[in-house]
């Protein structure tokens, strides 16, 4: 799996756009410091238009038991409350994942 890095994310957007590559490096850099005060100040996630919705939620203090796969041993392992995000495409006629299913 490929990820496409900021650099190329931002060559695409200024052509696309017209715009110089230092405008859409900040107008990037912008956006993406928005997404990230938008969760840790309010908690919650969001959705981006038809590609899909960034879900924030409080995930409760959980023991899981664990076991030590050289020495057989088997123990307790305490995970304490925290935040998971996790991202859910978009289904849909115009959702992207419904595009993409469609382009196989």
């Amino acid at each position: 799996m490929t990820v496409m890095k900021k650099k190329e994310f931002s060559d695409i957007f200024a052509v696309k756009y017209d715009m110089g590559k230092g405008e859409t490096e900040k107008f990037l850099d912008d956006l993406f410091e928005t997404f990230e005060e938008i969760i840790l100040e309010n908690k919650k996630g969001f959705k981006l238009g038809n590609l899909g919705e960034l879900d924030v939620n409080l995930v409760e203090a959980k023991d899981h038991k664990r076991r030590n796969p050289q020495s057989g041993e088997e123990f307790m392992q305490h995970v304490p409350e925290h935040y998971g995000i996790k991202f859910k495409f978009a289904g849909g006629k115009s959702g992207v994942k419904t595009k993409l299913k469609d382009t196989k």
